[in-house]
Formats: structure tokens, C-alpha cells, sequence
């Protein structure tokens, strides 16, 4: 098989990208612990770039210093200048084999923090509702000693924000998406998915506001404007702007895909370049890490996509034959991968050179994700190399190209 939909060149905004394949974001807790990426961060993206994926998203990266302190996460963070050092040397890593880099910027965790060592900035406090039985059964399969981790996020310790903390976190993205710019970055990607802050403003079932940002949904995502609005801003056309949002919250009184469709059109009316979607949040997990393949998501995204006018990217498909499908039926432009990358950084090389019986395969048992809720870095039960790849000299930076990045080519720099 050819694949020929799922290899074909596509554009987002003005940026060329190789192929409809892309690295999802992913928290991997390789940064310093003061919010610095390290050497492990640039070669774990350098081995997926160089594993042939046309576009690489890094993240997840915070983008506001007092809610990543707040947290108590090992997260990466771009809110000073000291920080675009290290993210420059990903980016360089990146093109250096062909792929196109974004970053993920993150305004917030909200009420999904883990363990925060202070209040951490809300809508509205509701607490999150404690892990159903069916997902403790699923948990357990993996390790009991993770259950009080998972149990101990978004109890309490939660500061409902006022209109001035909600400006102030505007203003601070602002500033991040300047500094993403002078690191080279190809496109900047708005985080509001999977239950964390912007999610929960959006949401009627954790947003009970009765000012601007409350109430009917026109309310409800003026918070997401805003950062489109200051992001635009910014960056202006030096590089490509999208948002990454669930397809369906999944949970009763949430977020429906007709709510979404409906977000996603007017984020594109803001200048939005392209929409990735993801699906579910904390309390519907099987959604947000589906435990198989299917055409759930993708289906959703079919009907997000109709009159969208930009690129959709959908995450979970594993399979290239179904992602090839899916493109050639109108489901989506693009496919994201995100832990079967951490299995496999080579799938798309893989996929290229007819090699699909040599893919190794994401079991889709969750390792990865329970190793991060020790705050600890990620783990591969199928890949021993994950998180090793700084010390596999192919993965080294091999050149400097000393000409500055397109996006600071560009007028007004």
C-alpha cells in the first residue's frame, strides 16, 4: 500500500509541511524542574523529526510562570528569555531533518493540577468528580500505587480568578508567543483541550461564571479569543496560529461536538490556521487515552471539519492504513501521533519504505502516562530507548544553520 493521501504535502497558513503526519504534544518531564528544556528534550524531538513526521509539535510548554509554579508539574516554560536559548536548540534539532516545528503553549492547568503547592487559578471551583470503578480497574492493571496520585488532582487548593488575573494570563501568553518567535518556532499552537483551564471555561459544566466569561457560550469562549486575539497579535503573519481543543468534553452537562463546531468556526474567523483536535478530559479518560482503535473520534472530527475551511489534525490513529482512509474520506487532513511515537519514533520513515509489519505497535496499556503521575520521567514498556535518546549519538545535533529562522525574517524584525 502507498499511503499516497496520508503522504501528500499540505499547508497550514503559509508553512509547507511534508507529509499529513504530526507528533501530538506530550508532557515527558524532561525539562530541569525550573522550567528549562534539556538535552534529553532535543533529542527525543530530533528522533522524531528525524523519524520522518512532517510536523513536530513540542509541548506540552507553560507559558505563565506563577499557574507552572502553582501546579507543582516538571513541565517545561517559556515566560522569560532565558528559556529561548534551550527551545532554539529543539527547533534547530527539528529542521535539521526536515520537519516543520510548533509549539504548544499552555495559559493554565486549572483544576487538573496534580499535587499543587498553592492555589492553582480556576473559572469557577468545581471540584473534579473521583475516578469512576471501571476506571480504577483500569488503573489497577497497570499499578495500584498510581490510584492515590490520580485521586489527589483538582480536590481542593483551587482560586477563582478574577477579571485581572484573567487579563494578567492574556498578557503573560502574549509576551510567550514573542519569545517562541525569537526561538525560531514555525507555529504556535493554543492549548485548551483535554479538561485543563481554557477547557474548563469553555465548558458549562465547570464554568458557572455570571460575568463576561459565564453563561452562554459566546461568554464562555471569550477567554480563548482573547489568546487567539493577543497571539495574532503578536506574531501577526510571521508564523501559522492554531488551537488544540476536545472534540467532546464526554461527560454529563459538558462540552458537546455541537459546542465545539461551533468554537472551532469562530476561532477560524480570529485568524486560526489550523484546529488539532483531541477528545474527553481527566474524568472521561477512555476518551482522552482510548484504549483501541476506532472511528469514534474521527467521526467527530467529520463533522467538526464540514465548513471549517482549515486544516484539522486528529490524534489516536496508530494504524496508517486507517489514517490514509480517513484523509481520503473527508475525516481529516491530518493524523497526530502521540505514545505510539514514544514506541516507535521511525513509524513514518516506516510507513514510507513499505515497512509496516516492522512498526512497533503502542500497546495502548497506559505505562507512559502512570509513569508521569509520579512526576518522574516518561517510560516505555515497549520501547527501552524512550527518554534514552540523548545518549544515541545519531540523535545528536548535527549542524548549526546560522541564518535566522523565517519567522524572524519577516517585516518588523
Amino acid at each position: 500500500m502507498k499511503f499516497e493521501n496520508l503522504l501528500k504535502p499540505v499547508k497550514i497558513g503559509s508553512v509547507k509541511i511534508k507529509n499529513r503526519i504530526s507528533m501530538a504534544p506530550c508532557n515527558v518531564h524532561f525539562s530541569d524542574g525550573r522550567g528549562y528544556p534539556t538535552d534529553a528534550d532535543t533529542c527525543y524531538y530530533a528522533a522524531r523529526a528525524k523519524g520522518g513526521i512532517g510536523l513536530t509539535i513540542v509541548g506540552a510548554v507553560m507559558a505563565n510562570r506563577e499557574d507552572a509554579e502553582a501546579a507543582s508539574l516538571v513541565i517545561p516554560r517559556l515566560d522569560d528569555v532565558s528559556h529561548v536559548g534551550p527551545f532554539q536548540e529543539i527547533v534547530e534539532s527539528i529542521h535539521e531533518w526536515d520537519s516543520v516545528a510548533f509549539i504548544q503553549l499552555v495559559p493554565g492547568l486549572g483544576r487538573q493540577s496534580r499535587l499543587p503547592r498553592a492555589p492553582v487559578m480556576v473559572p469557577s471551583i468545581v471540584p473534579m468528580e473521583k475516578p469512576g470503578e471501571l476506571e480504577i480497574k483500569q488503573l489497577k492493571a497497570v499499578s495500584t500505587r498510581f490510584l492515590p496520585m490520580i485521586r489527589g488532582a483538582g480536590y481542593g487548593n483551587l482560586k477563582e480568578m478574577t477579571i485581572a488575573d484573567i487579563a494578567r494570563l492574556v498578557e503573560n501568553y502574549g509576551k510567550s508567543t514573542l519569545l517562541a518567535l525569537y526561538a525560531g518556532f514555525d507555529g504556535i499552537e493554543i492549548h485548551a483541550p483535554h479538561g485543563y483551564l481554557v477547557h474548563q471555561f469553555l465548558s458549562p459544566r465547570t464554568n458557572k461564571r455570571t460575568d463576561r466569561y459565564g453563561g452562554p457560550i459566546e461568554n464562555r469562549m471569550r477567554f480563548l479569543m482573547e489568546l487567539i486575539d493577543v497571539t495574532r497579535a503578536t506574531v501577526e503573519d510571521r508564523c501559522a496560529v492554531g488551537v488544540r481543543i476536545a472534540a467532546n468534553e464526554h461527560m454529563p452537562g459538558g462540552m458537546t461536538v455541537e459546542d465545539v463546531g461551533i468554537i472551532t468556526k469562530e476561532c477560524v474567523k480570529r485568524g486560526v490556521d489550523y484546529i488539532h483536535l483531541s477528545d474527553g478530559c481527566m474524568e472521561a479518560r477512555k476518551y482522552f487515552f482510548p484504549e483501541e482503535e476506532s472511528d469514534h473520534l474521527l467521526d467527530e472530527a467529520k463533522q467538526i471539519r464540514q465548513g471549517l475551511g482549515v486544516p484539522l489534525i486528529t490524534p489516536s490513529v496508530h494504524d496508517p492504513a486507517h489514517g490514509d482512509a480517513a484523509i481520503a474520506a473527508g475525516k481529516t487532513d491530518m493524523i497526530s501521533l502521540g505514545r505510539q511515537l514514544m514506541a516507535d519514533p521511525d513509524w513514518a520513515n516506516k510507513v514510507m519504505e513499505g515497512r509496516v509489519g516492522d512498526i512497533n505497535r503502542c500497546r495502548r496499556d497506559a505505562t507512559c502516562l502512570m509513569w508521569l503521575f509520579t512526576e518522574g520521567r516518561v517510560r516505555c514498556a515497549y520501547n527501552p530507548n524512550l527518554g534514552r535518546e540523548r545518549f544515541m549519538p545519531e540523535y545528536w545535533p548535527q549542524k548549526i544553520d546560522a541564518k535566522l529562522p523565517p519567522s524572524l525574517m519577516k517585516k518588523g524584525k
